[in-house]
């Protein structure tokens, strides 16, 4: 061991308790801590060679520590778990209450200080039904599962559902006197008048994600399980509704809808569907899948607007030869059509 070295660690573990007033810890040496473990072989040999002693744990009383569980069992009216051991909690974490009531376990501990192990509030069902009263009341709108948390003075909604010995959220809702905001189970008739009503005032068909409450829809799995389909479109179809019926007006009537479709495409130059994807939408103009259904494709649509040809086989294997020996490159369809006009 080099003694000059070593003596040069010691001092400097002095000077830092000199200079702070607290024994140093390896965060404060991170730099040499290699070098100080390759002299003294662990960081305790080289404090007790500089003449430091440093305290590892810090020690609490029975009465400190009982004191922290019962408040936390006061507060939130459960026993703490291991998990729940931070200082957010007032707690300590959990080796000092296994050493200083020197057991193994922590139900032990539980049971040390009186409390059962994870004992949790059990009210009964006179406080839930005022407890959920008083939400309303103070909320405006019925409790939701969500809303039972500690924060709102509510336990788990599994605990509630089983208190009033129930299945499901809506009988609770029901057992308290309030009136559920949906039937429990809906006819199919009520599931397709909903549909209709919002075709009604939006003059479309509504889409699976404005399957909400505040457009007076059920969740879009309700419509699955009732009309036996599984997909959006499938649903549209058996209430009876146009999938592609859009806000546009233009899709109204067919042969308005294809006037515009004409003029568009010619003033602006649009040859292939792709290119038309890209602006249909800001224009306010009918989808692909309108044009698909009504027209018969893209290519028809281009027929009737005189700027599609069926072009010959060999006059369109002349053009991509054409355009390689030029361009070096085979052609892209925006180039090739171009090139067979």
């Amino acid at each position: 061991m080099d003694q000059d070295k070593a003596q040069q660690y010691i001092e400097a573990l002095q000077e830092h308790f000199k200079r702070t007033g607290r024994c140093p810890i390896k965060e404060d040496f991170h730099k040499d801590l290699y070098g100080i473990k390759r002299h003294f072989g662990n960081w305790t040999n080289a404090l007790k060679a500089a003449g430091l002693q440093y305290t590892r744990k810090k020690e609490y009383s029975k009465e400190q520590l009982k004191k922290t569980l019962l408040d936390y069992y006061a507060k939130y009216n459960k026993s703490p778990r291991t998990v729940d051991c931070s200082r957010a909690n007032g707690l300590y974490a959990p080796v000092f209450y296994l050493n200083t009531f020197q057991v193994k376990t922590w139900a032990e501990v539980l049971t040390a200080v009186g409390l059962g192990f994870y004992q949790v509030w059990k009210p009964s069902v006179d406080d839930l039904k005022q407890a959920l009263l008083d939400f309303e009341q103070q909320h405006g709108k019925l409790p939701g599962t969500k809303d039972c948390t500690t924060a709102n003075g509510l336990p788990a909604y599994e605990t509630i559902l089983k208190a009033f010995g129930v299945s499901s959220w809506q009988e609770v809702i029901k057992k308290i006197g309030l009136k559920p905001n949906r039937t429990l189970n809906p006819s199919i008739a009520q599931v397709k008048n909903s549909l209709l009503n919002f075709y009604v005032k939006h003059k479309r068909a509504p889409k699976a994600s404005e399957c909400l409450k505040a457009n007076g829809l059920y969740s879009k799995n309700i419509y699955y399980k009732k009309f036996g389909v599984k997909t959006w479109t499938a649903v549209l179809k058996t209430a009876g509704l146009d999938r592609f019926t859009l806000k546009s007006p233009v899709t109204e009537d067919k042969n308005k809808a294809l006037k515009v479709l004409l003029q568009f495409i010619k003033k602006e130059k649009i040859t292939t569907e792709k290119q038309y994807k890209l602006v249909y939408k800001k224009h306010q103009l009918p989808s692909t899948a309108y044009i698909n259904q009504q027209f018969g494709g893209w290519r028809n649509l281009l027929k009737k607007a005189g700027l599609w040809s069926d072009v010959d086989k060999k006059k369109l294997i002349n053009a991509i030869i054409e355009h390689y020996k030029q361009q070096g490159k085979s052609p892209t369809m925006d180039e090739l059509a171009k090139d067979c006009r």
